[in-house]
């Protein structure tokens, strides 16, 4: 039996499908199986893959008679196959370093409590140019290479976006995903891999690794993106609140660090316009968010009086200064 099982859900990325399939069979750590979904890509995707047809590294090959509209119907399908007591889901578009699985499994293997493994990550641009690591965002954060509690994360960083955001950096224990809400999980188009992440650490420890050993790709094509300028991401995540409040996973405390951030992320959409959105679609969000939680218009009201006064402050601090 394999201990890895590695999932490349594709839809319509032939043209980085060989380059990506080809940094997980060049893994130095050999002990995996690869399972290939393709969605009812449009482009020559099957043609590609066919050439691993035969490979031994790879263990099922299935392609979608139509589209499932769902990246995670696709990753929930590519478990149900896996063997390995470890999954790591290989995004089509991105690529891994050769020591991806080497530096990643070993903390697995040696710690039992811990569920869920990841690394820090490069962007790539679509030819495959670095353009930056994310390794600045992470210091100060999170501990690197040590066991860490994941009720903790989730309370104090997860709830307020998905702070592991390329799922290509992680690989996870399969058995901590027995119980997970298929319902809400199919719902989900955009915020699916946040819902997972913090489903496995309501469970677990994690380890995080100070190393870019993922690149993940930017392109018009990118699900995250998309979702972020429609706004569809703030409104999915209302329903894995609700999950977490039900569950108890967060209380009380945590509820009202969620609402001072959709207070202040409501006011800066009204007067910055941050995303871009017509007056509908901030209109469609604001009452999503207070159909969650109507206490929201108490910091809606008091934060940009809040703002005003610092501003005052500043300008009045700064002017002292120039007459010195």
């Amino acid at each position: 039996m394999p201990q890895v099982s590695v999932i490349i859900p594709n839809y319509n990325h032939a043209k980085f499908l060989n380059n990506r399939i080809e940094s997980i069979i060049n893994q130095t750590c050999q002990d995996f199986e690869i399972i290939i979904l393709d969605d009812c890509s449009t482009d020559n995707s099957r043609e590609i893959i066919e050439k691993y047809r035969g490979n031994k590294k790879v263990s099922h090959i299935v392609y979608n008679d139509g589209n499932s509209s769902s990246t995670f119907r696709q990753w929930y399908k590519g478990i149900n196959l896996c063997r390995g007591d470890f999954i790591w889901i290989a995004e089509s578009d991105d690529l891994a370093d050769e020591k991806f699985l080497q530096e990643t499994v070993k903390y697995l293997v040696s710690n039992n409590d811990v569920g869920l493994v990841f690394t820090t990550f490069c962007r790539i641009n679509h030819s495959g140019k670095v353009l930056y690591s994310n390794k600045e965002y992470y210091k100060g954060k999170i501990d690197s290479y040590k066991i860490q509690d994941g009720i903790d994360f989730i309370r104090k960083t997860m709830i307020l976006g998905n702070d592991i955001p390329n799922a290509s950096s992680v690989v996870f224990r399969k058995s901590l995903l027995d119980g997970i809400d298929c319902q809400l999980l199919f719902s989900f188009r955009y915020i699916g891999d946040w819902f997972i992440w913090t489903y496995i650490l309501s469970k677990s420890n994690f380890i995080y690794i100070d190393m870019d050993l993922n690149y993940f790709r930017e392109h018009e094509e990118n699900v995250s993106g998309n979702a972020e300028k429609l706004g569809l991401d703030y409104l999915e995540s209302t329903e894995m609140y609700k999950y977490l409040l039900n569950n108890k996973i967060i209380g009380i405390k945590e509820k009202r660090k969620i609402r001072r951030f959709r207070a202040n992320t409501l006011i800066n959409i009204l007067l910055y316009n941050t995303r871009g959105y017509n007056f509908l679609m901030f209109k469609k969000i604001a009452y999503n968010f207070f159909e969650f939680d109507k206490y929201i218009i108490i910091p809606f009201t008091y934060v940009p009086i809040l703002k005003t006064v610092r501003k005052i402050k500043s300008v009045l601090t700064n002017n002292t200064r120039a007459t010195l």
